[in-house]
């Protein structure tokens, strides 16, 4: 007998958290809207200079700024080391000062060009897990490092907003005067360091408790902080032009709303909405220089501490695997290929980028003239269409790529090949050829790590990777109509064929990229869902029943349901039950079957999760078999206790079954008996179980459960003896029982009544068939799982024991945890623990919503009845 856990996960799913759902669900579509208008902003304010003249301005750069702003830069990622050590220190962690400094530059390259929570968070959690810290720590560490970033921001825009001058063109934001602003943030300073000065003890909000860093701390975050936004901001300040006149205290300003608007914007890098700021508010004096400059700063600070840092990446994998390359050959692909795929999918991503903003641009004359002479025009043209057809598709399959899907591998394969082909019929533009040519040699060998089967049609694209889609899209295409800006827009473009036609091409490149990205988009919104794995039949059932039936252990009886997939070993002597919700699949209970299969069958299961690019869970596990699953990474989490009563001399004779014996004396005088019935005169007797079944759902208010537990099936019925209790011939309750040739342990799954019936039935009903089964000589009765007990309540525990803790206390509005916990002890049960094992991480809340979803049939039944 198992219980669902679907009323705990209805427990958190409460208002607060579907909104936090939906703000998530929007970022992305925020973002793009956001890097939307910053492109229309851009477009209005740079309408007065060419291309041609921000490329000469761009040339035209003395190498000593360049190399002052590099040098800067690296200054720039010297000083944010300093956050991370802050930061440990703050969260008592301790870490070599090389791994800290380490840590730092992945994660600040990762999060300046792809966003906090796609770049720094995850690269920090990868590595710092690594080294042995704790979720919980790191959890503190990220958040010193926000606290830290944050102020630091604050305190540089109180200090400059205060010290502008009113002369300044920077001096006010919209009418309102940033000196006012910087008052105010300058009281928000100073109130986070008062806080830290007085705040000894930890500030709790709810059930959260925040631990402040500390005075001293405070004071080192906010120095720190500062000094790295005004080195930042110093590498921008020596590209410019001293022409330009720009005064550094006014560029600080801006800068500092810049880097305000590009983490409000949610767009990866703050591509498009940090140069709107910056040229609208540090740089009022716009030029061809001062737009080249803040391109060449995007370069110099993000893009080649990007290059450096994936560099410095893959070496840390070369060394930290390096000593499985001692072994054979084919080790080597055991400890990149966690690696290729992301790095493969970023290269497909950034080739596809790569295309779509060269047919942007115009060909140069001279390119253009030396073209003419070697191809017809119709290859020049098709060149320009298939390069965008060729580059739209790389950024979506970028995505499969990723997930090691084989046919993404596949059709990438073909696509860079046409790629570099487009790229040569479009312009000899060699340089972009060699690229993917190198691109092509380097996935062909890469083939075996690509091995998750699925078609592309049922790859699911998350809405942030829509939104870098979109976002590359809208780039390209507004740098072509920048580019093309001064030639007036005509239906007649779109049929002009010549080799000076620049902007018709470009617009019908744009045509096709855009008409790929809807098709594309309807395709994937139209897709039909994955096929569920075959349901076994009935000659399996059967085969089942007979390995069922040589197990110790009752739980396996509910494979006899035939609701769930199963997964056989060689000889087909063991199988693991499991179903399927999303990305979640989750196997009830340990491989059944012999012993010695059941640490092959667990590692086979998880390795075809993976080929699907799922979530491995295994649901109701007993300690002793917890090594088999911490061998394959699985992290435990303790869900509740079993209930298990010793027959061996079990009677109601004597004081600790007093209750049963008055219930069984109470029931019997009452004209009410029991009786097992074998499994062979189940038939006779179906409908009438049927009917008491249907008054039981119907008196509860509830519908049948699913997965854990065995819902009323005559078919499943049928291949169970049924305990009943009957009164003038007539059947008032039953329970079918679970049982094995093993006779270790006997259990029941479904036990109903019909609704006019005495209370304390279930008193009577188990205290006979515990008598019965003592008499049939088994060895234990299971009373089942009592969720949410037994869990530690202290305060180191893991959060999910304090919120298991928190329900099991107060959660009687779900489900009665208490109560039941209360209810089986009356039998005087040996308590075993039951655990849950998941991959770890934060993907807990989704397998627990999925898991409810399975136990109740679909969401919404989750916090219905």
């Amino acid at each position: 007998m198992t219980t669902s856990p679907s009323k705990i996960v209805a427990a958190d799913d409460s208002g607060s958290a579907s909104v936090r759902r939906w703000l998530a669900r929007l970022a992305p579509l925020f973002a793009f809207v956001v890097f939307s208008i910053a492109c229309w902003m851009l477009h209005k304010d740079l309408k007065a200079y060419s291309l041609s003249e921000i490329r000469t301005a761009l040339d035209a750069t003395p190498w000593w700024r360049v190399v002052a702003a590099g040098s800067l830069v690296v200054l720039n990622y010297s000083i944010l080391v300093v956050y991370d050590l802050l930061a440990m220190k703050a969260a008592d962690c301790h870490l070599p000062l090389r791994r800290v400094a380490f840590a730092s530059f992945l994660g600040y390259t990762s999060s300046f060009n792809f966003g906090t929570v796609l770049g720094g968070t995850s690269i920090r959690y990868r590595l710092y897990s690594g080294w042995g810290l704790g979720a919980a720590d790191i959890l503190k560490i990220m958040s010193m490092l926000l606290l830290t970033f944050w102020f630091g921001i604050l305190s540089v825009a109180a200090a400059t907003f205060i010290l502008l001058s009113p002369q300044s063109e920077a001096s006010s934001l919209h009418g309102i005067p940033l000196r006012v602003v910087g008052y105010i943030l300058a009281v928000v300073v100073g109130g986070y360091l008062l806080l830290n000065a007085v705040q000894r003890l930890p500030i709790r909000l709810g059930p959260f408790r925040f631990k402040l860093p500390g005075f001293q701390i405070a004071i080192g975050q906010i120095i720190i902080a500062s000094l790295d936004i005004s080195v930042a901001a110093s590498v921008l300040w020596v590209l410019l032009p001293g022409e330009l006149g720009v005064a550094y205290p006014a560029l600080l300003a801006g800068y500092v709303l810049a880097i305000i608007a590009t983490v409000f914007s949610q767009v990866p890098g703050g591509l498009g909405v940090f140069e709107l700021v910056v040229l609208s508010y540090a740089i009022p004096n716009k030029s061809p220089a001062a737009i080249g400059a803040v391109l060449l700063y995007r370069v110099i600070y993000y893009l080649l501490p990007l290059l450096v840092a994936m560099t410095m990446y893959i070496g840390y994998e070369w060394q930290a695997q390096g000593h499985r390359l001692r072994g054979l050959r084919s080790e080597m692909g055991r400890w990149v290929s966690p690696v290729i795929p992301y790095l493969f999918a970023l290269i497909a991503f950034a080739s596809g980028v790569m295309l779509l903003l060269s047919n942007a641009i115009p060909e140069l004359p001279r390119e253009l003239k030396a073209l003419e002479s070697v191809l017809p025009l119709s290859l020049i043209e098709t060149g320009h269409l298939l390069g965008s057809f060729v580059g739209t598709l790389l950024l979506v399959l970028s995505h499969g790529l990723a997930r090691r899907f084989d046919s993404a591998w596949v059709v990438t394969t073909v696509l860079v090949a046409l790629g570099a082909v487009a790229s040569l019929l479009r312009g000899f533009d060699w340089q972009e050829a060699i690229w993917l040519g190198l691109v092509l040699a380097l996935l062909i060998p890469a083939r075996g790590c690509f091995y998750r089967h699925g078609s592309l049609l049922h790859m699911r694209l998350s809405l942030q990777w829509w939104s870098a889609v979109l976002i590359a899209v809208t780039a390209a295409f507004w740098l072509g109509m920048f580019a093309h800006k001064h030639v007036e827009y005509s239906n007649d473009l779109w049929w002009q064929f010549a080799l000076q036609s620049d902007a018709p091409r470009f617009l019908r490149a744009s045509f096709v990229s855009v008409v790929t990205l809807l098709a594309l988009a309807v395709v994937f919104l139209l897709r039909g869902s994955r096929k569920p794995d075959a349901l076994p039949t009935e000659a399996e059932l059967d085969g089942v029943a007979k390995i069922v039936a040589a197990q110790s252990g009752t739980e396996a009886h509910l494979a006899l349901m035939g609701d769930k997939s199963l997964l056989w070993n060689d000889d087909r002597t063991a199988f693991v039950m499991y179903s399927v919700r999303g990305r979640t699949w989750v196997a009830l209970g340990d491989p059944v079957g012999p012993q010695s299969h059941r640490a092959e069958l667990a590692w086979r299961f998880h390795e075809r999760v993976d080929e699907f690019g799922g979530s491995t869970v295994f649901y109701h596990i007993q300690a002793n078999s917890l090594p088999i699953y911490l061998q394959i990474g699985l992290t435990p989490v303790k869900l509740g206790d079993t209930a298990r009563i010793s027959l061996a001399e079990f009677s109601f004779e004597g004081p600790k079954y007093k209750h049963l014996r008055q219930a069984s004396n109470r029931f019997e005088r009452e004209g009410y008996a029991f009786e097992v019935i074998s499994r062979e005169e189940v038939p006779t007797i179906v409908g009438r179980l049927r009917e008491v079944s249907d008054q039981w759902l119907a008196e509860k208010n509830t519908s049948e459960k699913r997965f854990s537990l065995g819902y009323f099936d005559e078919e499943y019925m049928l291949r169970f003896s049924q305990a009943i209790v009957k009164k003038d011939g007539e059947i008032l309750a039953f329970a079918n029982l679970l049982e094995t040739d093993t006779k270790q342990e006997l259990s029941i799954d479904l036990m109903r009544h019909v609704t006019e019936i005495p209370n304390g039935i279930m008193d009577y009903l188990f205290g006979q068939l515990m008598l019965w089964g003592s008499l049939q000589e088994y060895q234990f009765f299971s009373l089942g799982v009592a969720p949410l007990s037994g869990l530690y309540d202290h305060p180191l525990a893991p959060i999910w024991n304090r919120v298991g803790n928190a329900l099991f206390s107060h959660g009687e509005h779900f489900y009665n945890f208490e109560g039941l916990r209360h209810y089986k002890n009356k039998f005087h049960p040996a308590w075993e623990p039951v655990y849950l094992l998941y991959p770890g991480g934060m993907s807990l809340p989704r397998i627990l919503l999925d898991l409810a979803a399975l136990n109740s049939g679909s969401v919404k039944s989750i916090v219905g009845k």
